[in-house]
């Protein structure tokens, strides 16, 4: 399935949160540096950066994109930056950058594989009863500001107390929420969270520290969606952050009351019933 077959308005300004680590060379210096995507389109990016290069510089940019067969090097002028709140490094800062005398085809391949990337999210999240009620142009709008996150078995992605960045959306695997016990000497589990399940939207939503460790049951892949992306959605696109919020309030209010059925219960990690997202 192709979503944007005949559908310019979906190809107007298209561009996809990213993040992958890319190297960058300022105009008059020999070395190369590394630093992050954040989003992508075929016009430009924004980068995360430890450094802050004084808009109307040149570098290069060298990125290496999933499918594309090389590294691909890029000219592009700095448009501007600030410091980037959804970092874990103080230091670091958002550089918007407009590519420069990018050929055709460099665009268009570019254009392709945000298309695809934007694709296979939308694919993926018609899947999930969650977001059944939400319409193409809405699944499409999400999935320009989330990013994937693969995690392996084990892996901690969050603990207790940490600032909230992000939602995450469960697109394959479980991973286990874990509260502090009260005696403070271990962990239970709470909740497991499986495909098409999410988490972290209250704490995202109300700008409160989660307050529960989130570790991967086993291998795993998400969709996280930034407290900033949020924001930009309510600023732009009101009416359909408003749908999405409906979804996100939905599916806590769903969460709490499988959870107070269970107050009193063990949970299992063998219990099939905890990932089924219950209608």
């Amino acid at each position: 399935m192709n979503l944007f077959h005949n559908r310019t308005h979906y190809r107007k300004n298209l561009r996809v949160a990213l993040r992958e680590p890319v190297r960058v060379q300022l105009e008059g210096e020999e070395s190369w540096q590394e630093a992050w995507t954040r989003d992508l389109s075929s016009g430009g990016m924004l980068l995360s950066w430890d450094r802050a290069p004084m808009a109307g510089k040149h570098l290069k940019i060298e990125l290496t994109l999933e499918e594309m067969p090389a590294p691909r090097q890029l000219t592009g002028l700095i448009r501007r930056l600030r410091g980037d709140p959804e970092s874990p490094v103080d230091a670091r800062y958002l550089v918007a950058v407009n590519f420069l005398d990018l050929r055709d085809p460099m665009r268009c391949e570019l254009r392709e594989h945000v298309m695809r990337l934007i694709n296979q999210i939308v694919e993926g999240m018609q899947e999930f009863p969650a977001f059944h009620s939400l319409s193409e142009f809405d699944l499409v709008t999400l999935a320009s500001v989330c990013h994937r996150i693969k995690l392996s078995a084990g892996q901690v992605l969050l603990r207790q107390g940490d600032e909230a960045r992000s939602l995450f959306i469960v697109s394959s695997g479980r991973v286990k929420l874990l509260g502090r016990s009260k005696q403070g000497s271990g962990s239970e589990t709470v909740e497991i969270a499986g495909q098409g399940q999410i988490f972290g939207e209250v704490s995202t939503l109300t700008g409160l520290p989660h307050d529960l460790d989130i570790e991967a049951l086993e291998d795993a892949e998400l969709l996280a969606l930034p407290r900033g992306g949020m924001d930009y959605l309510k600023r732009a696109l009101p009416d359909t952050a408003l749908r999405l919020m409906d979804v996100f309030m939905r599916f806590t209010g769903m969460r709490l009351r499988r959870m107070t059925r269970r107050a009193f219960e063990p949970v299992s990690l063998s219990d099939s019933r905890l990932p089924i997202l219950r209608q």
